[in-house]
């Protein structure tokens, strides 16, 4: 199912620290994330390796995963010289910084069979969706001022959050190179 996963991606994002490694049930000595790793190098897909550097702000048992130890530091060991890009980052803005030039800064995919052009992946725009000009106004002014950065839709269950965060990328996503969206 991993390798099934990664094969209906466009491009295969890695974000390794060190707390990782549950074996794949019928391979005891690959981790689900080597596994993944490896079908993306074998289908040629474009891969961006993010690790997190030793001194990242958090909780040490965030980081530490004492079963696994030794194959996580050799897996991780290796990636820097697996020829894809990759970059060392400590806090979650550094990884939005890199991230996001990373992206821009991909190769034509054309040698690698992606399609070209402009990053896009947003769900369907909502047909009935009316009003809220002013506040998607407001936010194109805020996203415009800042340049690079994160804006938060707040506010009670079910008053259009999302709906309204599709909209934006429907009516101005012609204005960003990259626009992807992430379900969490």
């Amino acid at each position: 199912m991993s390798r099934e996963a990664v094969r209906h991606a466009d491009i295969y994002i890695a974000i390794v620290g060190f707390c990782y490694g549950t074996p794949v049930r019928d391979m005891p000595d690959v981790s689900y994330t080597e596994l993944e790793f490896e079908e993306a190098s074998t289908v040629g897909m474009p891969r961006l390796l993010f690790l997190l550097g030793q001194d990242t702000v958090g909780p040490a048992e965030l980081f530490i995963e004492p079963r696994y130890a030794d194959r996580q530091a050799a897996f991780r060991a290796r990636l820097p010289d697996s020829g894809v890009t990759t970059a060392t980052v400590k806090t979650p803005h550094e990884l939005e910084t890199k991230l996001y030039q990373a992206l821009r800064d991909l190769p034509s995919a054309q040698a690698t069979g992606v399609s070209t052009g402009r990053v896009w992946h947003v769900p369907a725009r909502n047909s009935a969706f009316i009003g809220r000009d002013e506040l998607l106004a407001g936010l194109r002014q805020s996203l415009c001022a800042r340049g690079v950065g994160v804006q938060a839709l707040h506010g009670a269950g079910g008053v259009g959050k999302t709906t309204m965060a599709v909209e934006y990328a429907h009516r101005f996503g012609e204005h960003y190179e990259i626009v992807w969206w992430v379900p969490a």
